[in-house]
Parts: structure tokens; C-alpha cells; sequence
């Protein structure tokens, strides 16, 4: 058959990175893998990068190993990274958080009794409506819930010719707690994911695979620019066809441009290293009232943006036209340089502009 997926990428010498859905890490195989991790019997990788101000940030841990792989008659390796981020774990266990106090609360009202309130008849009410609740919160072993029936008789009084009778109803009685062992083992394996690649180790180490993954190109990115600022494309105040086809390839143009500007400014950000600290060297002054607050990854709005105070000025004097250019600042100055662009050009613009001569008369 025709190899397809991994090992049609594999096959044909290409290389491969991504997370591994269910079907392919069936959660029995994640559990195992994890299993030595939450037991401190497997060391980990920290995954580490420079931040946007230029300071070294931990972003998660994991392992890796290497399993082999077959299609037909190739054969390749492949490493499995099992990686835990930070940022997903906090979410996932903020989530958690949420729905452990959702399901306490729906049934601790299970029991209230009131007017309009309906509640169990008995325990075995009472337990199915408890675990219908666990299961729509998919909190399956992490709560506690003791349910206790107690009869309770009360007299009533004949009336209208009855004769008094001994009334029974059955109350049901509710406790809800965490468990808590079942609770911390259940966050440490949150935020865990299994990504695989076929790229060797001394091509791509642990730490850049992740890193690589995180800077994966988003084509949302660009319909968001597109459909919004700063290239709005709706509204489109144009009726005829070939109007709406220009249009729309002059916008598709603006956006190759603005993301071919993005990606020339942070490859060069990320060459040109601190000779003392060894680190990336970022890029100050895009924040406005915040001057001192630097960037590894700016973007090509805020970069442009920059740029926002140069005009250029005729003046018709006499016959003679006088032009004044605006001079660049250090921050415009270091942002043509990253884009290999010469500042020199737009200096010597400057330089043979003329300034009008200064008078004050009367009207």
C-alpha cells in the first residue's frame, strides 16, 4: 500500500514532530510511562527558554525514549517525549478545582429539603443521583460521599372520624469530602502530553523540540490579521468582481509582508547574543511608558508602529520646494539594522533635507 502519515513522512527522508492523540497513546500506555515519574523513579528534563524580557524561563519537564517503528518493509526510529508544561497543568488543575466544587455543591443540595425541592426517597435514590453527578464532572474515585438513611415516625392526630396513625418517612443524609491522597496523585498527572519525532537527538534535543513545537505557525494568526487590524478586509466597500479580486490579493500581499517582516526581526533578535551573558538581546522601547521593558518576539504591528511619528514636509517657497524628513531614533535605527536594511539610506534622506528659513512678520 501507500505508506501514509508518519511513515510516509519517515520514508520519503522528511522529518516529523507532533503530540500523539489517544488512539496512538492509548491512556493504559501514558499511565505506565507516567507511573515512574510520580513514584521520583525517573529523572527529568527541565524545558527552559528566554522570555520576552530576556530571562531564562522554566516552562515544563518530561522524558523521552525511542521506540521502534515499521511500515512494510522500512523501519525507523522514533522518540517518544512524554512532557508535562506548567502553564496546562495550572489550567487543567484550576479546572479540576471548579468541577470538585460544582459536583460538592449539586450534592449537598440533594438532600435539602424544602418547598419545591425534590430530593432521594431512599439510599438507593440517593446513590444513583450521587453518581450521576461524579460522572458528569468526571471525577470518577476523587470524592468520598456517605449517604445514611434514618426512619423517622411521627403521630398524627385522627381527624373528620380517622383514627390517629403512626406515620414513617425515610430521611436520607448526605456527607461529601475529598479524598485526598486520590486528589495530589490525580493533579501530578495533569498536564501531561506524548509527543513523537523521528529527528535524532543531535539535531533536535528535548528542549528545542518543545520549543519548536510552541513556535508552530498558526494560519488562525493570519486570518485574524487579515479579517482585523491592521489590513481589514471586512468591510469590503467595493461592488465590482475584479475590484473584490484586487482587493483581496493587495491584502494577501500586505499580510506575506507583515509576516515576512515578524519573522526577519525575532530570527535576528535570536542571533545576536549578550558577549558577556551569552543570552539573546532584546528589543527595548516598543512599549509604550515602559521603555526599559524589552521583547525576544515582537510583532510586525508593534514594529511599525514605531515608525508611526516620521512625516516628511514640502514646503512651496518661492518656487523652490523644501523638504524636512523626521531623523530616525535609536529604536528605528536597531530595528532597520535587524531587518539587514541599511540606515545610512534613510540618513543621507535626511541629511539633504532643507530646512525652511525661520521668519516672523506681520499679516
Amino acid at each position: 500500500g501507500i505508506a501514509s502519515g508518519a511513515d510516509g513522512i519517515a520514508s520519503g527522508a522528511d522529518l516529523y514532530l507532533c503530540p500523539l492523540a489517544q488512539a496512538q497513546m492509548p491512556s493504559e500506555q501514558l499511565s505506565q510511562r507516567l507511573r515512574p515519574v510520580l513514584t521520583g523513579e525517573q529523572s527529568l528534563i527541565s524545558i527552559e527558554r528566554m522570555d520576552k524580557s530576556g530571562q531564562l524561563e522554566i516552562l515544563g519537564e518530561g522524558y523521552e525514549w525511542s521506540e521502534s517503528q515499521q511500515f512494510g518493509d522500512f523501519c525507523w526510529q522514533e522518540r517518544r517525549l512524554l512532557v508535562r508544561s506548567d502553564a496546562f497543568a495550572k489550567a487543567a488543575e484550576r479546572g479540576l478545582q471548579t468541577r470538585l466544587a460544582s459536583a460538592q455543591a449539586k450534592i449537598s443540595q440533594l438532600s435539602e429539603r424544602g418547598k419545591g425541592k425534590r430530593y432521594p426517597k431512599d439510599g438507593l435514590a440517593a446513590r444513583e443521583a450521587v453518581n450521576a453527578i461524579v460522572s458528569h464532572y468526571n471525577l470518577d474515585g476523587l470524592l468520598n460521599v456517605t449517604i445514611t438513611e434514618n426512619l423517622h415516625e411521627a403521630s398524627v392526630r385522627g381527624y373528620g372520624g380517622n383514627p390517629g396513625r403512626l406515620e414513617s418517612n425515610i430521611q436520607v443524609d448526605i456527607i461529601c469530602d475529598i479524598n485526598p491522597s486520590l486528589l495530589k496523585s490525580h493533579i501530578a498527572s495533569l498536564g501531561w502530553r506524548v509527543y513523537a519525532t523521528n529527528a535524532s537527538i543531535e539535531r533536535l534535543s528535548f528542549n528545542k523540540c518543545i520549543l519548536l513545537y510552541r513556535e508552530e505557525y498558526r494560519v488562525e494568526q493570519s486570518f485574524g490579521r487579515l479579517k482585523g487590524h491592521p489590513l481589514s478586509i471586512s468591510p469590503l466597500y467595493v461592488n465590482r468582481e475584479d475590484h473584490v479580486k484586487g482587493m483581496i490579493r493587495l491584502l494577501a500581499l500586505g499580510l506575506r509582508i507583515l509576516g515576512l517582516l515578524e519573522f526577519a526581526v525575532r530570527r535576528r533578535l535570536s542571533e545576536l547574543l549578550d558577549p558577556v551573558t551569552g543570552a539573546p538581546q532584546p528589543l527595548l522601547g516598543l512599549y509604550a511608558g515602559n521603555p526599559k521593558r524589552g521583547t525576544l518576539q515582537p510583532t510586525a504591528e508593534s514594529l511599525l508602529k514605531a515608525f508611526k511619528e516620521i512625516s516628511l514636509t514640502l514646503i512651496n517657497h518661492s518656487g523652490q520646494v523644501l523638504r524636512h524628513v523626521t531623523a530616525l531614533n535609536l529604536l528605528q535605527e536597531r530595528i532597520l539594522k535587524l531587518l539587514d536594511s541599511l540606515p545610512e539610506v534613510y540618513i543621507r534622506l535626511v541629511e539633504q533635507s532643507v530646512l525652511p528659513p525661520q521668519k516672523m512678520s506681520e499679516p
